[in-house]
């Protein structure tokens, strides 16, 4: 069986990005407020999710990549948030680029539900994420 890890974001970055990760042999479950935006890594074996919270594997990995603090925010509130979906030792790896002030924000919503939350801002646009080749500043909890 292969692993599932999650996906939010799939838009001009976040794509590319899932579907190395489909390419990889992950099995991906995406969601996009958008829904139209899946349905191009849906057609290449993407599993499709209604909420943040049901992309999210539960005690896996879920990551995500969207505009702003106010989307990361919105993906992570409530019963169908991110932290909600992953629980107790999941990982969500935020590859938004968010202020300070948010990503302190989400490490306390993530910490509540027994998740870690990885600030993991990547660096290059879309034809690099699509070759594998974005850089990544990655900072969190070692043990995630």
């Amino acid at each position: 069986m292969k692993e599932t890890v999650g996906f939010a974001g799939v838009g001009n970055m976040g794509a590319p990005i899932a579907r190395r990760l489909l390419d990889a042999g992950y099995r991906v479950r995406v969601y996009n407020r958008t829904a139209a935006k899946a349905e191009a890594l849906i057609a290449a074996g993407a599993d499709h999710a209604e909420t943040p919270a049901a992309a999210a594997p539960r005690g896996g990995v879920m990551f995500s990549i969207v505009a702003d603090d106010a989307a990361l925010a919105a993906i992570c509130e409530g019963e169908n948030g991110v932290p909600a979906g992953l629980g107790a030792g999941g990982v969500h790896v935020s590859m938004s680029t968010v202020g300070a002030a948010t990503a302190r924000e989400m490490e306390e919503r993530h910490a509540a539900a027994g998740a870690a939350y990885l600030c993991a801002p990547v660096f290059g646009r879309p034809p690099a994420a699509a070759a594998g080749a974005l850089w990544v500043a990655l900072s969190g909890p070692p043990a995630a």
